[in-house]
């Protein structure tokens, strides 16, 4: 038991860290890099195009969480997440690329492995982890993504050296007056992408060998007896069956059968994204600089720190307390945020007071904790609870291509939003949080503890609702 728990918690951390660093945490590092590299200045003419780059491999992840829906059936977890290790590698081809599209189609490449990886992983892990660890372990995979997202802040600080803070163009001056800016663009970059690599490889190796595991005792099952064999299979929770197996149906058949499922977990995708996560940390930075925070670097730390932090009380308590109470004070605490913000953000922002700065900041650190403690770390936890064993993998896939698509969805409309509307943006993320709450309130059952089996009988009944909300 001790060593499918450490296994577990291995898997979901490397997984995180790939997810968190490489998505999220060197974005802004990138932007300068790239600028600087491939000569996209000034920055205010090719925005466009950094943009498009940057967010390739966001489309990356779209394209390699919905090749999982298809390919899940046919191949182990564990293969699957050595091909998007090796995917997820390509990242370091950049330092060999000379011309824009070619680091397009190295952050696409990596973007599909890194989409392979998060929609396996959590799966994986809720699927053959001890029951009381499953809300811990499941959730790591939120707290690593957070804690990547915090150590390529740090590595950033360091390895951007002098001009860190500065804009881009400015930064790309200061590299061409102490030398070739190309070259030591390059040299950044390479610095920026040995910890996602590292993690990539151990999480290959991981996979290959459990995969061979995996192999060694198929083989050995079927040599006995065919009775015996297909006992130990519907017992075998760890390749995918379940007591009543409905592989054999076609995935149109199992997908209506898991409807109530999958119409939650696509639910949490949009509590995930839809709530205003992404506008939240663009207007942290706001608030920093209307409080006179000298290093947007250290600033930016400071930010990333508290976001992981957030993620740190469910962690602990969430196999004690539950996922459902969480989950739903999560959405409120973050509901209510967004409606001060749409009401106050103006005044907090535009104000020279440092104190109306740090109320501000304390509202959105709220959020963040509110985000964190709920459909931040429950996501990956809950989908893979609710979806029966039968659609585990191709239910949470639907649920990550999601995911992708509103967090590609929102990056792209929330600039032009924020100049349309101003505060009064945060308005559409008070909408899918309301709406996200009220279903979770009457349609989602408490699965702490639960077998899987007993969480699909409660999910396949005849009521979408709950006889009992509360």
């Amino acid at each position: 038991m001790l060593s499918v728990t450490i296994k577990c918690a291995l898997i979901s951390f490397l997984g995180g860290i790939i997810f968190g660093y490489s998505c999220i945490g060197v974005n802004g590092v990138l932007t300068k890099l790239y600028s600087c590299m491939l000569g996209l200045i000034p920055e205010k003419e090719n925005t466009w195009n950094l943009g498009f780059l940057i967010s390739s491999i966001n489309f990356g992840g779209l394209v390699g969480s919905a090749g999982v829906t298809s390919a899940s059936r046919n191949f182990h977890p564990c293969t699957l997440l050595a091909i998007g290790s090796a995917f997820s590698l390509c990242a370091i081809l950049s330092i060999f690329c000379s011309s824009y599209w070619m680091h397009f189609l190295t952050r696409l490449l990596t973007g599909i492995g890194v989409g392979i990886v998060s929609t396996v992983c959590p799966s994986y892990v809720v699927e053959i982890c001890p029951v009381r660890y499953r809300g811990s372990l499941g959730g790591l995979f939120q707290v690593s993504i957070a804690l990547g997202i915090a150590i390529a802040s740090i590595i950033s600080h360091f390895v951007m050296g002098t001009g860190r803070d500065s804009g881009t163009d400015h930064y790309c001056d200061i590299l061409v007056a102490t030398g070739n800016s190309s070259q030591k663009a390059i040299a950044k970059l390479h610095y920026m992408f040995i910890l996602p690599n590292c993690a990539s490889l151990l999480l290959g190796l991981i996979a290959l060998l459990q995969n061979s595991i995996w192999t060694t005792r198929k083989i050995q099952r079927n040599r006995l007896p065919s009775t015996v064999s297909e006992e130990l299979g519907c017992k075998t929770t760890e390749i995918g069956y379940s007591g009543h197996d409905m592989r054999r149906f076609s995935f149109l058949h199992r997908l209506k059968k898991a409807r109530r499922a999958v119409a939650i977990s696509i639910m949490a995708a949009v509590a995930l994204q839809l709530t205003g996560i992404n506008a939240v940390m663009y207007y942290t930075f706001k608030f920093l600089e209307a409080a006179n925070v000298e290093s947007k670097s250290l600033g930016t730390i400071f930010i990333m720190l508290v976001n992981f932090s957030a993620t740190l009380l469910p962690l602990v308590i969430a196999d004690r307390v539950g996922r459902r109470p969480l989950l739903l004070i999560g959405l409120v605490a973050m509901t209510s945020c967004m409606l001060l913000l749409c009401l106050t953000s103006n005044y907090f922002v535009n104000s020279s007071s440092k104190l109306n700065s740090v109320v501000g900041f304390t509202i959105l650190t709220v959020y963040i904790y509110g985000f964190g403690t709920g459909p931040g770390f429950h996501f990956w936890v809950v989908c893979n609870e609710v979806l029966p064993t039968y659609f585990s993998q191709e239910g949470f896939a639907i649920a990550n291509f999601s995911q992708w698509a509103f967090l590609i969805l929102v990056t792209f409309l929330f600039p032009w939003l924020h100049v349309l509307l101003g505060s009064f943006v945060f308005l559409l993320f008070v909408v899918p949080g309301v709406i996200s709450l009220i279903f979770f309130y009457f349609c989602l059952p408490e699965t702490k503890g639960l077998s899987k089996h007993t969480i699909e009988d409660l999910i396949d009944s005849a009521s979408w609702t709950l006889s009992k909300p509360w």
